[in-house]
């Protein structure tokens, strides 16, 4: 079992930007995974690029409650050493800006069964 915390930073507006829109599909598609709020199907899959984890990855899967500050969703799989992985993440957003609409820091808890 693998317990990690990381953080999603996901900032396109200011002067420093930690992500940058390099090309936008001319048609994208959202998902409504919820009726009684706003929730999305996510599906994400983060690479590691450094250190013990380096070239492997973990697949998230679930509802996204974007408004809930708090939200779980589930590991479904990975590459690498999580290849067969199982396990949850624990999304809690740290910082979001209501101006830009999309800029926010997102922590992750992670427990992976591998």
């Amino acid at each position: 079992m693998t317990n990690l915390q990381f953080y999603f930073h996901d900032t396109l507006s200011g002067k420093n930007p930690s992500a940058v829109r390099v090309a936008q599909a001319s048609k994208t598609t959202n998902k409504s995974a919820s009726q009684a709020e706003l929730g999305l199907l996510m599906v994400f899959n983060f690479g590691f690029t450094e250190g013990m984890y380096k070239g492997s990855s973990i697949y998230i899967l679930g509802l996204n409650s974007a408004m809930n500050p708090v939200r779980e969703m589930s590991i479904v799989g990975g590459t690498g050493i999580f290849r067969l992985a199982r396990g949850y993440a624990i999304a809690q957003t740290n910082w979001f800006d209501p101006a830009s609409g999309h800029d926010a820091i997102v922590g992750y808890n992670v427990t992976i069964v591998h």
